[in-house]
C-alpha cells in the first residue's frame, strides 16, 4: 500500500506540477529528518558542495552519517520524475564532487522506474561518475518499502499546509545570516563560469534612472485623463490625480484597461493605430520625462552591461529578457564598449541572430526610436491591459512565450527588479518547473522594521520572529515555482551581489 499523503499528492488535479514537486521535497525530507533525531544523525537541506574544479552545485540534501545500511555521508536529490538527460546532467556534476566527502548519492524519484530505466541509469552513472560514489535509485515502490511504510507521519494525511507549517516554525527558530546569501551568489558565481546563464529584468533595475515604477506610471497615466477636464487650477488638478491613482491603485491590471481608454480618443475605434500611437506616445513621454542620464555610479544596468560585455561563447550571460518598455540597458553597454554590437528583438522575426540578444517580451519604447533600424511606435504591441495579458496567455506559440519557455527549461535564470506578480511569469514557472534542470534565483528586497509604521512600535523580539515567518513564507512560496531568494537589505547591495556573480 502507498502512503496516503502521496497518493493524495499524485491524486490532486487542483495542485500544480510545481508544487506538487515542492510537497514532495519538503514530505520527504520532514520524514527523513525526524529519523535522523532518532538515530542521532544530521539532515542538513539544501546542501552545496563545492567540486573539484571549485564549481559549487546545490542538492537537496545530505545525511552526514550512514542511514540504514547505506554508507555515508549519503547526498540526497528529490524528482517528481527523471529523464535520460536530467540523469547525464546530475551524473556529470556528481562527477566532479571529491570522492572522500561523498560515499553515495540517493535519488528519489516519484513514480515507476521500468527495468530498462534502471540499466540505463546505472549505465550511465559507471561510465560518467565510476565507483568512487556508489549510486542508489529508488523510485516510488522503494520509497514506500523503505521510507514511508516505515517513518511517515499517519497525522499528516491530506495536509498539505502541516509540511509548511512544519518549516515555518523552523524557520522562525533558525537563525539567517549574510553568509547563506553570499554563498547562494558564490554557487551564481560558479555557473556563471562555467556555463550560460539568462537574466530576467524587471522595473526595478531602471529606477535608479528616475524611471517610473508601475504605481509612478499609473500616477502619470492619472494625470493625462485628469487634464481632458478644462479649466481646471493646478491644485485641483494635482487633487484629482491623486484620488484617481489612489481608486486606481489597488488593481494594476484594471487600472491599465481605464487609462488606456481615458487617454484614448473615444470618438475613435479602440483598435485603430492613431489611438494607440497616442496612448504609447503618452506613456513614452511619461516614462523619459523625469529621466537622469548616466552617471559614474556602478548601477545595477552599468553592472549587467559588464558582465555582457565580459561574457564568453561558452560561460557568462546568454541573453536578456526584460519586461520593460525602456532602452537603457543597451545605451549603457554602448557607453562601455561602442563597438560590441547587440540585437534588440522587440517583435517576431525569422532571421537568425548574431549579435548579443535583449527580448523586450512586453513591448519595446526607446528614448529615441530613430535608434533602431526598423522600429515604428504604431507597430509595437504592449502587453500592458487585461486584454493584452489574457491574449498572451492563451497564445501559447507567441515568440513572447516561447522565449520565456526556452529559458526556464535549459538556463539557469537570474530575476533581477522583478517582483514575480506578473500572472504570465508565474504561469511558466509553475509549468516549466518539471521539465526544467535548473533552479532559478531571484534577488528580493529584505524588509526591516525601520521601513515600517506599525513595526518599529512592537517588541523587537516580537518584530523579529514576524518577519522571520514573513521571509520564510514568501522563500516557500518562490520555491513552489522552482525559484531561489537571494534576500538584499538595501536597494544599494543589488550592484554588490551582480558584481560578486560575475565577478566584476
Amino acid at each position: 500500500m502507498k502512503d496516503s499523503f502521496i497518493q493524495d499528492l499524485n491524486n490532486n488535479i487542483s495542485i500544480s506540477p510545481s508544487e506538487k514537486q515542492y510537497f514532495l521535497e519538503k514530505y520527504i525530507l520532514s520524514v527523513l529528518n525526524n529519523d535522523m533525531k532518532s538515530l542521532d544523525g544530521n539532515l542538513f537541506t539544501e546542501y552545496i558542495v563545492e567540486t573539484e574544479n571549485e564549481k559549487t552545485i546545490k542538492f537537496d540534501a545530505i545525511l552526514s552519517n550512514s542511514w540504514r545500511g547505506i554508507k555515508g555521508p549519503i547526498l540526497i536529490e528529490i524528482k517528481s520524475d527523471i529523464i535520460e538527460k536530467s540523469f547525464m546532467e546530475i551524473a556529470k556534476n556528481v562527477k566532479t564532487l571529491p570522492k572522500n566527502n561523498i560515499k553515495t548519492f540517493l535519488l528519489m524519484v516519484n513514480r515507476e522506474l521500468d527495468f530498462t530505466e534502471y540499466f540505463l541509469y546505472t549505465k550511465i552513472w559507471s561510465t560518467e561518475v565510476g565507483e568512487g560514489i556508489e549510486l542508489k535509485l529508488w523510485d516510488i515502490n522503494h520509497l514506500t518499502e523503505k521510507i514511508f511504510l516505515n517513518f511517515a507521519d499517519d497525522n499528516i494525511g491530506t495536509n498539505f499546509s502541516k509540511i509548511e507549517n512544519l518549516y515555518y516554525k523552523e524557520s522562525i527558530n533558525t537563525k539567517k545570516t549574510r553568509n547563506s546569501e553570499e554563498k547562494k551568489a558564490k554557487v551564481l558565481n560558479s555557473f556563471f563560469k562555467s556555463e550560460k546563464v539568462v537574466l530576467f529584468l524587471g522595473a526595478g533595475v531602471s529606477k535608479e534612472y528616475n524611471l517610473p515604477l508601475w504605481n509612478e506610471l499609473i500616477h502619470g497615466l492619472s494625470k493625462e485623463v485628469i487634464k481632458k477636464i478644462e479649466n481646471l487650477h493646478y491644485l485641483e488638478e494635482d487633487l484629482l490625480t491623486k484620488e484617481l491613482s489612489t481608486l486606481l491603485g489597488s488593481n494594476p491590471i484594471l487600472a491599465a484597461n481605464y487609462l488606456e481608454s481615458g487617454i484614448s480618443n473615444s470618438a475613435a475605434m479602440p483598435s485603430s493605430n492613431k489611438v494607440q500611437k497616442n496612448f504609447y506616445s503618452n506613456l513614452h513621454d511619461i516614462l523619459y520625462r523625469e529621466h537622469i542620464a548616466s552617471t559614474d555610479f556602478p548601477t545595477q544596468l552599468k553592472v549587467i552591461a559588464e558582465g555582457i560585455i565580459n561574457s564568453t561563447n561558452k560561460t557568462g550571460i546568454e541573453k536578456i529578457i526584460t519586461y520593460n518598455y525602456d532602452d537603457l540597458l543597451q545605451q549603457e553597454i554602448h557607453c562601455i564598449n561602442k563597438k560590441f554590437e547587440v540585437e534588440t528583438i522587440f517583435k517576431e522575426s525569422n532571421s537568425d541572430i548574431k549579435d548579443f540578444p535583449i527580448y523586450h517580451v512586453h513591448g519595446f519604447l526607446p528614448q529615441q526610436e530613430a535608434s533602431y533600424f526598423n522600429y515604428s511606435i504604431e507597430e509595437q504591441e504592449l502587453i500592458f491591459t487585461e486584454k493584452s495579458y489574457f491574449d498572451l496567455q492563451k497564445s501559447e506559440n507567441s515568440w513572447r512565450n516561447k522565449v520565456q519557455e526556452k529559458a526556464l527549461k535549459d538556463n539557469i535564470v537570474i530575476m533581477v527588479g522583478l517582483s514575480l506578480s506578473d500572472p504570465n511569469l508565474r504561469r511558466l514557472l509553475m509549468e516549466t518547473r518539471k521539465e526544467a534542470d535548473s533552479k532559478h534565483y531571484i534577488l528580493l528586497h529584505s524588509r526591516s522594521s525601520e521601513e515600517s509604521d506599525y513595526l518599529n512600535v512592537i517588541d523587537e523580539k516580537i518584530t523579529n520572529k514576524f518577519l522571520k515567518l514573513h521571509h520564510s513564507i514568501l522563500e516557500e512560496n518562490f520555491k513552489k515555482l522552482g525559484v531561489e531568494v537571494i534576500w538584499y537589505k538595501n536597494h544599494g547591495d543589488i550592484s554588490t551581489i551582480l558584481k560578486e556573480i560575475f565577478s566584476i
